[in-house]
C-alpha cells in the first residue's frame, strides 16, 4: 500500500513541477508562407490578424538563417505594430553582406531604443568595423510598449523568429524548483505522518 501512495505522489510532483510553463508568446518564424504567393514576394498584412504590419521592403525569402525555410530580408525592413502594443519583441538579425545593421524600435512615452549589430561599415576606418556574426539575437523591452522597429544600414538586414508579448503575458509564474520543495516537504510530513501510526 505504501508503494501506491509513493507512486501517486511522484506522480503529482511530476504533474505540478511540468505544469509550471511561462507565458504565451506570439512568435513569427515566416516558414507558413509561400514566397511566390505574395505579390512581389514581399509580406505586408499576412500578420495583421497577429498585431504585426510590414509597410514595405519586407521580402520574404526561401532559405532560412534561423529556422528553416523562410526569413525576411529588404534595405530597410520596417514592421508596426497595431492595436494592442507588445512590451517585448525579440528577433534575430543579421546581413547577408556581412554589415552592420541598424536597427531602432520606437514607442508611447518617447520610448526610442537603438541597437547596431556586429559587421562591416564601409568608409570608416577599422576601429568601426567589428567581425560578423550572423543571427545576432536582439531584443526591446517598454512597459509603455513598443510601436514600431525599422532596420537599416549600408546593405540589408534579415529578421528571422519575430517573439512578441502583450502587457500582461510576462506575468510572473512559480519556479518549477520552488513546487518540487514544496511538494518534498509534504511529501516528507506525509511520510512521518504514515510511520507514526
Amino acid at each position: 500500500m505504501r508503494i501506491k501512495n509513493y507512486r501517486s505522489l511522484f506522480a503529482c510532483f511530476f504533474v505540478l513541477s511540468f505544469s509550471c510553463t511561462s507565458a504565451h508568446a506570439v512568435i513569427i518564424n515566416f516558414d507558413e508562407l509561400d514566397p511566390a504567393s505574395l505579390p512581389n514576394e514581399m509580406v505586408t498584412n499576412e500578420y495583421e490578424s497577429l498585431g504585426v504590419v510590414f509597410p514595405f521592403n519586407a521580402y520574404l525569402v526561401s532559405s532560412s538563417t534561423q529556422s528553416a525555410p523562410n526569413y525576411l530580408i529588404g534595405p530597410g525592413i520596417r514592421f508596426n505594430f497595431i492595436n494592442t502594443l507588445p512590451t517585448y519583441v525579440s528577433f534575430f538579425t543579421g546581413s547577408s553582406t556581412e554589415h552592420k545593421v541598424f536597427i531602432s524600435a520606437s514607442g508611447p512615452n518617447n520610448y526610442l531604443a537603438n541597437v547596431v549589430t556586429e559587421g562591416q561599415l564601409n568608409g570608416l576606418g577599422s576601429d568601426e568595423n567589428t567581425p560578423y556574426i550572423p543571427n545576432q539575437f536582439v531584443v526591446f523591452q517598454s512597459e509603455f510598449g513598443i510601436a514600431s522597429i525599422e532596420l537599416s544600414g549600408q546593405s540589408d538586414g534579415y529578421i528571422d523568429d519575430l517573439t512578441f508579448y502583450y502587457p500582461g503575458d510576462e506575468i510572473e509564474v512559480a519556479e518549477p524548483s520552488g513546487i518540487a520543495l514544496l511538494i518534498l516537504g509534504l511529501a516528507s510530513i506525509f511520510r512521518r505522518r504514515l510511520k507514526a501510526h
